[in-house]
């Protein structure tokens, strides 16, 4: 009988230990569960303050690009008027050298013009 009861215990100590190493499976089970579903939360809340990070320095881009052509456009429109006002009152107040300056930009246009077709 001792042997029968040393075998049944070391059996029941069997089961008792498998029961205490499925409780640990399952326990890691459920923690690692956890662990993921925070993982992804977490991943999730980043990804979506990446996405308004980048919106937003999209945003300013768009406004910095559009502020600066904006007033680069308006300052060589500027420039241009004041070119040609200044290129209008030149031939009034003295067209001969207008005239003069006329020609002798068009000699040299022609001069080089002709020397790359040869």
């Amino acid at each position: 009988m001792n042997a029968r009861t040393d075998t049944a215990g070391k059996i029941q100590n069997g089961k008792s230990d498998l029961d205490k190493i499925t409780d640990a499976i399952e326990d890691t089970a459920v923690t690692a569960r956890d662990t993921a579903r925070t993982a992804v939360d977490k991943g999730r809340e980043v990804l979506d303050q990446g996405r308004e990070a980048v919106s937003g320095f999209s945003d300013t881009a768009q406004e910095y690009v559009s502020r600066n052509a904006e007033s680069a456009y308006r300052g060589a429109r500027d420039m241009a008027e004041l070119a040609g006002k200044d290129t209008a009152r030149f031939v009034r107040e003295r067209p001969l050298s207008a005239l003069a300056i006329a020609v002798g930009v068009g000699v040299i246009g022609g001069l080089l013009l002709s020397r790359r077709r040869h």
